[in-house]
Parts: structure tokens; sequence; C-alpha cells
């Protein structure tokens, strides 16, 4: 199985949570980690399991994530 981990952080905190949920992963599986401004139709199309890590701020996801 291949694994697309990828986040988008403000303050590093979302991804220090992203590459410890990716050497997870690797033990098991392929992962590969791809930070959200960098993700491309070929990464997707390429996963069989995506995980999305991002900042919440008062109960929403950041501008450049909810586009």
């Amino acid at each position: 199985m291949r694994a697309l981990v990828f986040s988008y952080t403000l303050y590093r905190n979302t991804k220090k949570m992203i590459e410890i949920i990716k050497s997870q992963l690797d033990a098991k599986n392929t992962a590969a980690m791809v930070p959200f401004e960098n993700l491309l139709p070929q990464d997707i199309e390429r996963a069989d399991l995506f995980v999305m890590g991002s900042p919440v701020h008062a109960f929403n996801l950041p501008g450049k994530f909810r586009q």
C-alpha cells in the first residue's frame, strides 16, 4: 500500500505530528510526505491512503487549505 502524507502548517507543530505518523506508516508501507504547497495530481493518483494534517483555528481550517 502506498500512503501519501501531506500537511499544511503555520508553526511547524503539524509537521512534527505528520512526521511521526509517516514514520509509523513507513514500518509497514511505502509512505511519501509532501508539503501541501507541493502536492501534485499525480501524487494523489498513485496513493492508496491519504493522511492529511492541518492546524485548526477557531474550529476552521486555514484559508489556503480550504480552497
